[in-house]
């Protein structure tokens, strides 16, 4: 069946089945993630990346990539990171507060970042 022009509009100018999700509550737990990530369609896989505050979330689909990063990016936190995000700005970290910011990457670009840059 053919692909709508819109989507593949959005997948000629970089949309992928893979977020990456920057500015993640310091603390917030996987199923947080799934929480804030899984109304927008089925997940394949969720992953955290404490130490840089980040995330990945690979959907099944591209059409729910594109959703999940239309309704999110730049905005404030969802209430399922609310605990985590509470803890972090009591605490004083750097940046607490901040939207998330969500971009499309590959896979291939999932492990390299996980490993800080080394493939």
């Amino acid at each position: 069946r053919p692909v709508p022009n819109d989507l593949l509009q959005a997948i000629r100018t970089g949309a992928t089945r893979s977020i990456y999700v920057c500015n993640v509550p310091e603390g917030a737990s996987e199923a947080a993630l799934t929480a804030v990530f899984s109304p927008y369609g089925e997940l394949e896989s969720v992953r955290m990346v404490p130490k840089k505050r980040a995330a990945f979330a690979n959907y099944t689909c591209v059409a729910s990539a594109i959703q999940a990063r239309e309704r999110l990016h730049g905005r404030a936190r969802p209430a399922p990171f609310a605990e985590a995000a509470a803890a972090e700005a009591a605490s004083g970290v750097p940046g607490s507060g901040k939207p998330l910011l969500i971009n499309f990457t590959s896979s291939q670009q999932n492990c390299m970042r996980a490993r800080n840059g080394r493939p």
